[in-house]
């Protein structure tokens, strides 16, 4: 790394969702941090329509981005390689992974700099998700007006369990003092050093090819072994592309090699992740269980 290359590298894994991908980038597009702060590294999980290239070739001029497309994958579930991958050609001393649905707020990368400049420690970020129907937000909506997604209405998430706010609150506030705090190291929207990242062996990518707890086990050995202490920053929000008519909680479908994929969330007893982090992260089981319980979520196990 130079003087020249950015200082945070926005990692995106993606998987057909173009629409939803394309709000993400016009929200990059219109920090308020200096372009020259931050790139956006693209992965393609082996997307089963045409369309992706395009996509992100129409935010070449204002991007900084690359779009790099994964060789022939098992499984498009492939979200550590995904990141591992684009953490291997990251420019910036910073890492922000964000999911194709997840657009960050104008302010997300300067609130992201900041944090960074006022500690030499190693860290671990997270901030909101805020849950909106973006079904009416066009791509331009969004170049055009600041307001595009702050207005846009907000959904009572399957994903959040149905609640009005990030079912994080008010605990991630509390961070780092929290029993598990990697509990609130989501994917979507978390930054970290990319030296810590590659110190501990990055993402672990035996969780590939099911759903869900890659971050969470990934955040348990940045704290525990590059001891990157966790912060909330309030500053760095997303909004998390929703529809009204949304499924019922967690059943998500995706269209792979013709091959419906379909994620039974609550039904941990046959979602091999779900072992994975609890045979890897000590009391984990016994935590999620009683927070399950606590937001009346009725879980298989």
């Amino acid at each position: 790394m130079d003087s020249s290359d950015p200082t945070v590298s926005a990692v995106i894994p993606c998987h057909d969702n173009f629409a939803q991908l394309g709000r993400t980038l016009a929200a990059l597009s219109v920090q308020t941090a200096e372009p020259e702060a931050f790139e956006v590294i693209v992965v393609d999980n082996n997307s089963s329509q045409a369309g992706l290239d395009h996509v992100v070739a129409r935010f070449g001029e204002v991007l900084s981005i690359t779009l790099v497309h994964q060789p022939r994958l098992p499984h498009p579930f492939a979200l550590c390689r995904a990141r591992n991958l684009a953490i291997s050609l990251a420019r910036g001393a910073w890492i922000w992974t964000l999911d194709s649905d997840c657009c960050p707020n104008s302010g997300a990368v300067a609130a992201i700099l900041e944090t960074a400049g006022e500690s030499d420690r190693a860290l671990m970020m997270t901030g909101e998700r805020l849950f909106v129907d973006t079904s009416d937000v066009s791509i331009e909506d969004i170049l055009e007006s600041s307001g595009a997604l702050t207005d846009a209405p907000p959904v009572a998430s399957p994903s959040n369990y149905h609640l009005d706010r990030d079912r994080r609150f008010p605990a991630v506030e509390a961070l780092p003092d929290l029993p598990h705090p990697w509990d609130m190291m989501h994917g979507g929207n978390t930054a970290f050093r990319r030296a810590d990242a590659v110190a501990v062996g990055g993402y672990d990518e035996a969780f590939d090819g099911n759903w869900g707890y890659e971050d969470d086990e990934f955040a348990y050995r940045m704290i525990t072994r590059a001891h990157a202490e966790p912060v909330f920053v309030p500053g760095m929000a997303v909004y998390h592309q929703e529809s009204a008519a949304a499924p019922d909680i967690g059943r998500i479908s995706e269209e792979a090699d013709r091959t419906a994929m379909i994620v039974d969330r609550p039904n941990k007893a046959d979602n091999p992740n779900w072992h994975r982090v609890c045979a890897l992260i000590p009391g984990y089981r016994e935590y999620k269980l009683a927070a399950f319980s606590a937001h009346g979520v009725d879980v298989t196990i």
